[in-house]
């Protein structure tokens, strides 16, 4: 035989340059030559290859997933390995295999395979498999060595990071009965209604664990998971939180517990915290702090991004929102559109989930969940499918050219945890929320465009999504290439006020049929956005890993000293309040009493967070000061920067508005922010203190106030029951003991029917507002809101008083026509 090894004297090639280790691979003739972007960043990488973490933003089509292979090849040509390819998921995974293959590269699947050690292929794993409680790269101990690692699309990986360190226990494992029972005092005391629903099986009842009480009970947690911690809900995520258990924060439902982090503590993985080298690869979001508080990247080391100089145009998308352009827009339209465009060009939808995929199942040509995800995906890029619901799928899909020329996003994504659900409850629009809602819209919009020759319609629809996503705040959190597209988007809406399904859909048309006015105004803008190439690290976030940090090395004092500072530099006095009880989580540790000072001081600023020990201090609903136009101008003028706005913000209110047993909380926040709208005062006392009426609202004196019971969720079929007539009465006595001296209230309940049913005692003068009655509220609400926007009518206190009677929207009006009285049983 012939040695051809011996032609070159057995010696190593002497260029180890990422161009040149491409060259040299016996590769796909589609893969000629490198791409110019992939060469130039690959240049770029080999200068500071050096370094420990590395972040390269390319956006989609630049090539990425080679541009991460050769570098991972490079390495290992350099001795440099084991080297280790992270993706989000399968569907990517599978991708970068068969990328691989295409450029003749040895990769393996299983971190113990003899080639991956010995540095002959590279290995390709899915998230889970490096993060996970029985990670075969240990924890705690590093048993397999990395030594360059990059993790694709790593925005796109968190939702699973933080699935994999927290653990989810259903109320039918006894480690749920056993945890319920030991905090069942500190739950009553936080809300003891709530804890009722909880011990019903509610899911819907949340009630957060106080962290004092979590803190003084973590012996006895560990205890009790540790004796369960070879139980399927508990196996797989207790390793990773054992040792920070005592800084995790449990929220208990009627059908689940959570224990969360507010971190993943990703270095507990000791393969990848001692990597040599970390390679962070990711789109150009707005915003890279989850590198830090997600991977653990050290803020102060990390440089700037490697971001090629090349134009990283992203193809052409026309982004409509049909209920900014006309309110009187609805679901029902917009899904017939979709549905008729489906007949030639396929469609995708990208849902929160839930009850919405209810909704799109008689017109869905497919709706996969799980590993069905990557074969509809393969359908739609093979031919013509139709239209495909995706739920909760903002990142980790490529639907490249015909798999998707039109894409629609409807309503806001869905909290991922209890967690969330909690922070959501306690910061609605401050801007922490905000920013992690525009950016899964981004990646989700981003699913339909995957080249610079690419294109795609987006549709955003949703009263919700549209108005926070065209808010200055949403659209400041855009990256420019989206913010341009956005632009023209504006522009084109206002060509097309108040314009119908049939007139969106020509103009659709138009830009699937590639018309050449419509290209040159997209691609202009798209030159023209100001690249934006640095690093964004939101300062806020990043101080709470830092204090996170502090805190699991029982720094308590550094990490409130971190906490302290950071809230010194925010404005918004309810995100201020929730960064307190953050605070006070640390002080609580050394000092019990200053704690719940600061809990107490940060509750009288948010009634949405803890009730500390000493109790709930209830504060009064005043009768309002000024007349009830008054009061609606002045929260209308504070609130709504068009008459746009103002309607879709009605438009979401009468959405929530629905009797539906899973969605009680929404409703009853819905009834309070209608309640301010049409100008009264409102409230909300059993959310915020746990005893009281769900809703209640006030007017200038003499009006009375309006004691409101919301019974969205019923399921009786035989009249009002008497449970709900006895929390009716409950209220009224609560009203009375609270407000002594005020005249008696109206009461008014809210239920699918009006006669009483079976040993339900009569309430004298209670109304009752029934389906038929909200339903004809939500359309005169919805018409008040859209004349207020007409003819400066919001400016005109007197024309503000005709419209709220026009309406029927005075008290005695509101009580006359959209109540009725109580029928006997």
């Amino acid at each position: 035989m012939v040695d051809f090894t011996a032609l070159v004297g057995g010696q190593p090639p002497q260029d180890e340059t990422p161009r040149a280790v491409f060259m040299r691979l016996t590769r796909d003739p589609r893969f000629q030559f490198p791409r110019d972007i992939q060469t130039e960043v690959w240049n770029a990488w080999d200068t500071v290859s050096d370094r420990r973490d590395n972040v390269i933003k390319l956006n989609v089509g630049s090539g990425k997933m080679v541009v991460g292979l050769v570098i991972l090849q490079t390495a290992l040509s350099r001795g440099k390995g084991p080297a280790v390819f992270v993706c989000p998921n399968n569907q990517l995974l599978e991708q970068v295999i068969a990328e691989a293959a295409h450029l003749d590269l040895s990769v393996a699947e299983d971190p113990r395979d003899a080639s991956v050690r010995a540095g002959e292929a590279i290995l390709v794993i899915n998230v889970q498999t490096l993060f996970n409680g029985r990670s075969k790269f240990g924890v705690g101990e590093a048993r397999i060595p990395i030594g360059t690692i990059i993790i694709d699309d790593a925005h796109a990986c968190i939702a699973t990071v933080q699935e994999q360190f927290r653990i989810t226990v259903p109320n039918t494992n006894t480690v749920y009965t056993e945890l319920l029972a030991l905090f069942r005092d500190d739950l009553y005391q936080q809300n003891p209604s709530r804890l009722l629903s909880i011990e019903d099986a509610d899911p819907q009842a949340a009630v957060e664990v106080p962290f004092w009480s979590w803190q003084r009970q973590h012996v006895r947690v560990l205890e009790i998971l540790h004796a369960n911690r070879e139980n399927d809900d508990i196996q797989w995520a207790f390793p990773l939180l054992q040792e920070d258990l005592p800084i995790c924060r449990c929220i208990i439902t009627g059908s689940k517990l959570e224990i969360d982090p507010q971190f993943p503590a990703t270095d507990i993985v000791r393969s990848f915290d001692d990597a040599l080298h970390r390679i962070y690869m990711t789109a150009t979001l707005a915003d890279d702090s989850v590198l830090v508080t997600h991977f653990g990247a050290d803020a102060n080391e990390l440089a700037a991004p490697i971001v090629p100089t090349s134009p990283q145009i992203m193809g052409e998308r026309m982004i409509l929102m049909p209920q900014d352009i006309n309110p009187d827009i609805n679901l029902e339209m917009m899904k017939d559109m979709l549905v008729d465009i489906a007949a030639e060009h396929n469609v995708v939808v990208i849902i929160p989930g839930g009850k919405s995929r209810k909704f799109w199942e008689p017109y869905a040509n497919a709706m996969p969940l799980g590993d069905n995800v990557g074969t509809v995906v393969d359908q739609l890029r093979n031919g013509h499918v139709g239209l495909v619901v995706f739920s909760n799928r903002y990142d980790g899909i490529d639907l490249p050219g015909n798999a998707c020329r039109v894409l629609a996003i409807f309503d806001l994504p869905e909290v991922s945890s209890l967690v969330e659900a909690q922070n959501r409850n306690a910061l609605s629009e401050a801007q922490p929320m905000l920013r992690r809602q525009i950016e899964r819209i981004e990646q989700g919009m981003g699913r339909g465009v995957r080249s610079n020759d690419d294109y795609c319609v987006v549709i955003l629809g949703g009263a919700d999504l549209t108005r926070r996503i065209k808010s200055p705040e949403g659209r400041n959190m855009l990256t420019p290439p989206t913010r341009a597209q956005m632009d023209v988007a504006t522009q084109l809406a206002g060509q097309l006020v108040n314009a119908g399904i049939p007139e969106i859909r020509t103009v659709i048309d138009s830009a699937l049929a590639r018309d050449p006015g419509w290209v040159n105004a997209i691609r202009t803008a798209a030159a023209n956005a100001q690249p934006d190439n640095g690093l964004h690290l939101d300062p806020l976030s990043v101080a709470m890993r830092q204090a996170f940090d502090e805190r699991r090395d029982n720094n308590n004092p550094a990490a409130a000293h971190i906490l302290q500072e950071a809230n010194n530099a925010q404005t918004d006095p309810k995100l201020k309040a929730w960064l307190d009880i953050r605070r006070a989580e640390a002080i609580n540790v050394d000092n019990e009493e200053d704690a719940q000072r600061l809990v107490a001081a940060a509750r009288r600023r948010n009634r949405s967070l803890l009730v500390p020990i000493a109790g709930r201090d209830y504060l009064q609903l005043e009768p309002a000061t000024q007349t009830q136009a008054e009061t609606l101008q002045a929260y209308h003028v504070g609130r709504f920067i068009d008459p746009a706005s103002r309607i879709l913000e009605a438009k979401s209110i009468c959405d929530d508005l629905v009797f539906d047993k899973d969605r009680t909380r929404e409703f009853e926040a819905a009834l309070n922010v209608l309640g301010l709208m049409i100008g009264a005062k409102s409230q909300r006392p059993e959310n915020e203190i746990g005893e009281g009426p769900d809703n209640m609202w006030s007017w200038k004196l003499p009006q009375p106030y309006f004691v409101i019971e919301a019974k969205s969720g019923t399921t009786s079929d035989n009249g009002i029951s008497r449970v709900d007539m006895g929390q009716m009465n409950q209220s009224l006595r609560w009203f009375r003991a609270a407000y002594i001296g005020q005249a008696e209230p109206i009461a008014i309940m809210i239920h699918k029917h009006r006669n009483l049913g079976e040993r339900a005692a009569a309430i004298p003068d209670m109304r009752v507002v029934c389906e038929t009655e909200l339903n004809t509220l939500k359309i005169a609400f919805q018409g008040l809101c859209k004349s207020l926007g007409q003819d400066g009518a919001i400016n005109n206190i007197e024309t503000i008083s005709a419209l709220l009677r026009t309406h029927n929207f005075t008290p005695d009006r509101f009580v006359n026509t959209y109540t009725n009285v109580t029928l006997a049983n």
